[in-house]
């Protein structure tokens, strides 16, 4: 690969931290400045950007398990910011938008499909959680549930009649 080649790659965000530390090394090229927390590790982990308070290790002692360590984790206050910056040429492995920004950021280009075969407890997830609105495109999977429950349901009392006269999680279009 030519000078050019490898510029146009590094500015244009085509690759990853991790392949660019890996061509540096190859080099002899070390890092001058690098987080002094878990150095070794955190070069290694993926790198996971969402919303602030999903960063907690307790979300991800399976990940923990297989890899000693938790995700490198960066966090956004919105979807639109979080979108912007990966635009921008900010490269995370794995994000957790909005839900209802799903189209948009599938639209960006900037982001695969999942392959849902490697997904142990795939087969576990409802249904419906599956097939959200914007979650499923050409066939394809990009979206899968990590939590759910964050927003409520408000209505009228004197305009909507409760099945069985009680509230219940089954209340739906």
């Amino acid at each position: 690969m030519n000078f050019n080649e490898f510029t146009d790659k590094v500015f244009s965000g085509r690759f990853s931290r991790r392949q660019m530390l890996q061509m540096l090394g190859a080099v002899g090229i070390g890092v001058a400045a690098a987080p002094m927390r878990n150095t070794a590790s955190a070069m290694e982990q993926a790198t996971y950007y969402t919303w602030a308070g999903y960063d907690d290790d307790k979300l991800f002692r399976p990940y923990m398990n297989i890899h000693r360590a938790a995700p490198n984790c960066a966090t956004s206050g919105e979807s639109e910011e979080a979108l912007q910056m990966m635009r921008a040429g900010y490269v995370v492995d794995v994000s957790h938008p909005c839900d209802s920004s799903f189209p948009r950021w599938v639209q960006s280009g900037l982001f695969q499909p999942i392959y849902v075969s490697r997904l142990e407890h795939w087969p576990n997830v409802v249904s419906k959680l599956k097939e959200f609105h914007g979650a499923q495109q050409d066939g394809k999977q990009w979206f899968a549930p990590m939590e759910w429950g964050q927003t409520s349901i408000t209505y009228r009392k004197d305009l909507v009649e409760l099945p069985g006269g009680e509230e219940s999680s089954q209340i739906h279009n």
